[in-house]
């Protein structure tokens, strides 16, 4: 009985190859990001003392807030690495590299409680690695949005790798919380790891190394497969005439002599320094200074990663729609930049709004904002720019990005953490939150100069590729022959009749 709903349910998927690595894909970035930042919630919910001199404090381990400082930023010690991992899947593809990573993701999530138990420097040390392996997570969505030659259909793709990943930040995150308040921190990642395996037995299923090999993909779909592959080859040509820049994989150093690379670098680590702050070190501040609960904290994470998610979409249809009327470089200037700005006015404003409501409303509005990160703003502009070469600047920039996740919190360390017995105490540690929030204002403002230097010194750079305008050139024709072509068949009939 089961073996014939399984068969019944695989062969629903036949000639479906295309989005069922589209949706692996996505749910491996869902995984991931849902184990990301709980740690946090998990320090504050009881699994370290507030007070190791407090006799009643409930908290399992007696850790130092510089431990705890690493913990939380342990993940993005090996993802700020991702570039490497990207330029191994290049090397011997993506789907091997990717397959090979979920597994050492399964096993470090399983076993990380007991890690704890022993030390929590292997604890950290498990961690990064997990980051390291994890970094060719969404160099892969980038890869995949190539290889399939998408164009608008890729833009969307894009934009739901952002969607449900700030779901699966947002949900985890919950979940881990109220995991951590009533069953007990260890079992969220038990179940995180059980989830990677559970990815990795349909990966090995469903994603062969070559696309061509699924057993899953139809004659029609190969056709359409080796058609996309013919359109983006035959693309690539006529790009090559028309552009100075390689359409091909360029080289590493070819990637990083491009300006506007570096001042991406500059703005992936802003615009993560700013999200790490919300999600991972700004729960600390509203647990100290405003005294909210932890599983308040669960509902708010939440609550902003649905609010991110829908950002994302909206953001990704008014994108759509400007792209019609607004010309290219105005429109993702006005989307790299205004979002920006947002975000560094909200960081001013926190640590002068002591009222918890108001505090909620401005960090609604920052990820408000955050929510371009995929549509219109970095992501879409890089892989815009050059196509073939975006699954590895990605990788570079996320890897200059994501040091912001350990950074962040050792900053906060660093400013916030003062003795107890310091005479007055309370107000002298919310003035040092003061300094933190208005350093994330600055960072904000080191983005915005970025872009607009980088545009400055090298507008040449800034354009779209000519391979995409030379593939919707194509779609174009394509789509006018169809309509030729029907409107052909329909005078044929009515002659008929």
């Amino acid at each position: 009985m089961v073996g014939s709903k399984v068969k019944v349910w695989f062969a629903s998927l036949r000639g479906k190859s295309r989005y069922v690595s589209f949706l692996l894909t996505i749910l491996l970035m869902y995984t991931d990001n849902s184990s990301r930042i709980g740690i946090s919630l998990a320090l504050l919910g009881g699994m370290v003392k507030k007070d190791c001199s407090d006799p009643n404090d409930e908290g399992e381990y007696c850790w130092s807030d510089g431990i705890q400082a690493y913990l939380i930023g342990a993940y993005f010690y090996g993802y700020a690495l991702q570039f490497i991992p990207t330029i191994v899947a290049g090397k011997f593809g993506f789907n091997r590299v990717l397959r090979f990573s979920t597994l050492i993701s399964a096993v470090i999530q399983c076993t990380f409680p007991a890690a704890v138990d022993v030390s929590p420097i292997l604890a950290i040390v498990l961690q990064g690695l997990r980051g390291f392996v994890a970094g060719i997570f969404l160099s892969n969505s980038m890869a995949c949005a190539h290889t399939w030659g998408l164009k608008t259909e890729g833009k969307m793709f894009i934009s739901s790798v952002g969607i449900i990943s700030y779901l699966g930040l947002g949900s985890g995150s919950f979940l881990f919380g109220l995991m951590t308040e009533y069953v007990g921190w260890r079992y969220f990642f038990y179940l995180n790891g059980a989830t990677f395996a559970i990815v990795l037995g349909f990966m090995v299923l469903l994603m062969p190394d070559n696309p061509l090999d699924s057993r899953i993909m139809l004659e029609h779909e190969k056709g359409l497969f080796r058609q996309k592959q013919g359109t983006l080859a035959s693309a690539e040509k006529k790009a090559i005439g028309e552009d100075g820049r390689k359409n091909k994989s360029g080289s590493i150093c070819d990637v990083l002599s491009r300006v506007y690379v570096w001042s991406f670098c500059l703005y992936m680590f802003s615009n993560d320094y700013l999200f790490h702050t919300i999600f991972a070190t700004s729960p600390f501040y509203l647990d100290n200074i405003l005294h909210a609960s932890t599983t308040f904290l669960s509902y708010l994470i939440l609550s902003l990663a649905i609010v991110t998610a829908v950002a994302t979409y909206f953001s990704s249809v008014i994108f759509v729609k400007l792209d019609t009327v607004v010309p290219w470089l105005p429109c993702r200037l006005c989307f790299l930049i205004l979002p920006m700005v947002v975000r560094g006015a909200v960081s001013c404003a926190i640590p002068y709004t002591r009222n918890l409501i108001s505090v909620v409303a401005l960090l609604i509005l920052s990820m408000i904002s955050f929510g371009t990160q995929f549509s219109g703003s970095i992501m879409t502009v890089n892989y815009e720019m050059d196509p073939a070469n975006s699954a590895v600047v990605v990788g570079i920039m996320n890897s200059v990005g994501q040091t912001s996740g350990f950074i962040n919190p050792l900053l906060m360390a660093l400013i916030t953490g003062i003795d107890k017995q310091t005479p007055e105490y309370a107000a002298v540690y919310e003035r040092r939150w003061s300094y933190f929030y208005l350093l994330n204002a600055g960072i904000a403002l080191a983005a915005i100069v970025g872009v607009v230097v980088a545009w400055l010194m090298k507008p040449s750079e800034w354009r779209k590729h000519s391979l995409l305008e030379v593939q919707e050139k194509h779609s174009l024709l394509e789509v006018q022959e169809k309509h030729s072509l029907l409107e052909v068949q329909e005078k044929h009939s009515l002659l008929e009749v």
